[in-house]
């Protein structure tokens, strides 16, 4: 399963922002994101996700794109109650690079870091009881309770009827 995003901006300042303006015209930014499991023979199942989305602009310049993925493997036991299995994130890169470039008439600003993400892990995961989903019969007719014998009509369930009777 996925989806994708696209979509255009312009950025357009106004007033005295105009002349801080260093990056005009039309950009497509996109984003993205893509999941898939498979399930192996042996009760082995295989799974993966990727997910990114274009670098950010403003009127001054464009911020770092990001993307990440993963992959993992699990087995099930027990009916498939218990599963038990390793992922790992980001596998071959081991840092995540995040840059920025802005500029304007009056500065200019160029920044770089980067974070480690690369990661490996273990997963174990246990289903206690059983969950069912069930769709009850449909209620037939109307259960009208709020008239109850001496009621009278005023909703007032089993209390001293009302009216204007003589004592």
């Amino acid at each position: 399963m996925g989806n994708v995003n696209a979509y255009t901006y312009k950025p357009d300042p106004s007033g005295v922002y105009h002349l801080e303006a260093s990056s005009n015209g039309t950009y497509v930014q996109y984003g993205g994101f893509l999941r898939a499991t498979l399930t192996l023979p042996d009760n082995w199942i295989a799974e993966s996700f990727a997910f990114g989305n274009s670098a950010r602009r403003t009127i001054q310049g464009q911020q770092s794109a990001f993307s990440i993925y993963g992959v993992g493997v699990r087995k099930q036991f027990m009916q498939k109650k218990m599963s038990l299995g390793l992922n790992a994130i980001q596998p071959f890169s081991n840092y995540k690079v995040f840059s920025s470039n802005l500029s304007s008439p009056g500065f200019v600003q160029t920044s770089r870091f980067q974070l480690p993400f690369r990661s490996f892990g273990l997963t174990f995961s246990y289903s206690f009881g059983k969950l069912s989903f069930s769709n009850p019969q449909p209620k037939k007719g109307i259960n009208n309770d709020d008239m109850l014998p001496g009621d009278q009509g005023q909703g007032q369930g089993q209390g001293a009827p009302t009216g204007g009777g003589s004592r």
